[in-house]
């Protein structure tokens, strides 16, 4: 059996992170993924490629109600606010609304959560709703698949 999605945080994030990349693809960005999972933000991203035009982008799933926390870290080690230079962008996937994307400078002042949802967000909005064939995935997906790993060998 191969674990395939729960609704483990981590589970989650990865998720959120592979849609948002597919988002930032398809808006025309190249895409780096950090080899260090504790820097404060999940991929770079640049239209052209060149050194110094690469974007940190943190990448959040929104909860059912269109919120995103801004902590991060575990909770049981402790949760630390953002902080200038952590990231430059935050890229809110949001089943229900669509993927935002949001300059730090725009979500400095709030302390724990915003609500994506709300009309001062809503010029950041750059794709529509996720298609109804991803909602099972991201809520009701089974925590277990069973796949053949590998096809039989002919004798």
């Amino acid at each position: 059996m191969i674990p395939f999605l729960s609704d483990a945080p981590r589970a989650v994030g990865i998720y959120a992170q592979s849609l948002g990349a597919a988002v930032l693809t398809r808006l025309g960005y190249q895409l780096a993924t950090p080899m260090d999972a504790t820097l404060p933000f999940d991929l770079l991203a640049s239209r052209d490629g060149a050194l110094h035009s690469w974007t940190k982008v943190q990448v959040k799933q929104a909860s059912r109600d269109g919120t995103v926390g801004l902590r991060r870290g575990d909770k049981r080690a402790g949760c630390k606010s953002y902080v200038a230079g952590d990231f430059d962008v935050l890229l809110v996937v949001d089943r229900g609304a669509g993927s935002f994307l949001i300059p730090y400078s725009e979500i400095q002042r709030y302390r724990s959560r915003v609500c994506v949802r709300d009309v001062r967000f809503s010029r950041f909005r750059v794709a529509g709703p996720l298609p109804e064939a991803h909602a099972p995935l991201i809520a009701e997906a089974p925590t277990q698949v069973q796949l053949p790993l590998f096809p039989a060998r002919a004798a």
